[in-house]
C-alpha cells in the first residue's frame, strides 16, 4: 500500500513514515502543505492520503477536496480538534476518516485501513446512485422519444412544430433543448431508437429459421407485427413519410439500407434454391415487400374490411414457386 503524508511539522512527518513502514507500508511521498499535497497526489497517485488538517497556504480540508476532484482517494485527516462541526466539513470534503492528535501509534495503520473501507462503500454508494440516475434518464428520454414519435407520425417531420413536440412530451419549448440539440437531431434518436428495436426483433426471428425462404417470410411477418405495434416509429423508419435533409434523413437512409439489404440478399438466396421465382428483380422484390410493410403503418392500410396486415405476406406469397 503506497501513502502520501501531508504534513507542515517535520518530526510528526517522520514519526508518521516510521510508523507506517514498521507496518510494511509504502510512503510514496512526504508533503509540507496542502498545495504540495495536492500536486503530489496527482504525481504520484497514492492508495491513501494521510493529511493534516493545519497547514500553511492551503489547508488539509481544501487539499481533500481538490485531491478527490482530481482523482477519488482514500484520505485520513490528522486534526488536534474533534470538533462535529469539522468532521462534517471534513465529510464534505471527501475525508473517509480521522484521527485526533495526539494519537497512540497502533491506532493510525487502522484509521487507514477504515478511511480506505469506507472510501469503498462510499464509491459504491455513489456508483449505484449515479446508476439509478441514469437509468432515470434514460427511461424518461425513451418517454420523450415515444411522444416525438407520436407527433412525428401524425403531423409528418416538415409539419411537426417544437411547440407541439413540446407539449406532446409535456414540458415548456425551451426545455425539449436540454435533452435534444435540435427537432432534427430528435428525430434522428427516434429513427435511431426504433431501428433497434425493430432490427432486434427480426434477427431474432430470423435465427429460429433455416433456409432463405424461411429465414425471408419470419422477416416479414415479425416486421410487420413490430409496425403494427409501432406505427409511428414504423412510418418514420420505412420512409412512408418523406425527409429531405440532416441527421433525421441520415439515420432513416441507414436504417432503410439495412432492411434493403437484408431483404434483397435472402431473395437473391431463395431463387438460388429455387424456392423463391427468379424471373423477379431482388432489389424490386425487396422494395415491394418493405413498401408492404410500410403500407402497414398507414390509417388507411385495411380496404374493404381486409386486413392491411396481410398484404407483405402476398407480396411473399407472389414471390415464391409453387410446387407442381
Amino acid at each position: 500500500m503506497r501513502v502520501l503524508i501531508a504534513e507542515d511539522e517535520t518530526l510528526i512527518r517522520m514519526d508518521l513514515r516510521a510508523g507506517l513502514e514498521a507496518h510494511g507500508l509504502e510512503v510514496c511521498g512526504e508533503a509540507r502543505d496542502g498545495r504540495e499535497a495536492v500536486e503530489l497526489a496527482h504525481s504520484t497517485r497514492p492508495d491513501v492520503v494521510v493529511l493534516d488538517v493545519r497547514m500553511p497556504g492551503l489547508d488539509g480540508l481544501e487539499a481533500a477536496r481538490q485531491i478527490q476532484a482530481a482523482r477519488p482517494t482514500p484520505l485520513l485527516l490528522l486534526t488536534a480538534y474533534d470538533d462535529p462541526e469539522l468532521v462534517t466539513r471534513a465529510i464534505d470534503a471527501g475525508v473517509s476518516a480521522y484521527l485526533v492528535k495526539p494519537y497512540h501509534p497502533g491506532a493510525l495503520v487502522p484509521a487507514i485501513r477504515t478511511a480506505i473501507a469506507r472510501h469503498g462503500e462510499l464509491e459504491e454508494l455513489r456508483g449505484r446512485q449515479k446508476r439509478r440516475s441514469a437509468t432515470g434518464t434514460a427511461a424518461r428520454r425513451d418517454e420523450l422519444l415515444a411522444a416525438a414519435a407520436r407527433v412525428f407520425g401524425e403531423k409528418g417531420f416538415a409539419a411537426a412544430s417544437m411547440q407541439e413536440l413540446a407539449e406532446a412530451m409535456s414540458l415548456k419549448p425551451t426545455a425539449v433543448y436540454h435533452y435534444f440539440a435540435s427537432k432534427d437531431e430528435l428525430l434522428a434518436e427516434v429513427v435511431v431508437k426504433a431501428h433497434t428495436e425493430a432490427w432486434q426483433t427480426v434477427s431474432r426471428a430470423m435465427a429460429e429459421t433455416h433456409g432463405p425462404r424461411h429465414a425471408l417470410a419470419a422477416f416479414v411477418e415479425s416486421l410487420t407485427n413490430w409496425a403494427d405495434a409501432r406505427r409511428h416509429e414504423a412510418s418514420l423508419l420505412l420512409q412512408a413519410q418523406p425527409i429531405t435533409e440532416g441527421a433525421g434523413r441520415d439515420a432513416v437512409t441507414k436504417a432503410g439500407a439495412a432492411y434493403r439489404d437484408c431483404v434483397t440478399d435472402l431473395v437473391r438466396r431463395g431463387q438460388a434454391d429455387g424456392q423463391l421465382k427468379g424471373d423477379v428483380d431482388p432489389e424490386l422484390a425487396a422494395a415491394a415487400i418493405l413498401g408492404a410493410v410500410a403500407a402497414v403503418t398507414s390509417p388507411a392500410r385495411d380496404v374493404r374490411g381486409r386486413d392491411g396486415r396481410a398484404l407483405p405476406s402476398l407480396v411473399l406469397a407472389g414471390l415464391e414457386v409453387v410446387a407442381a
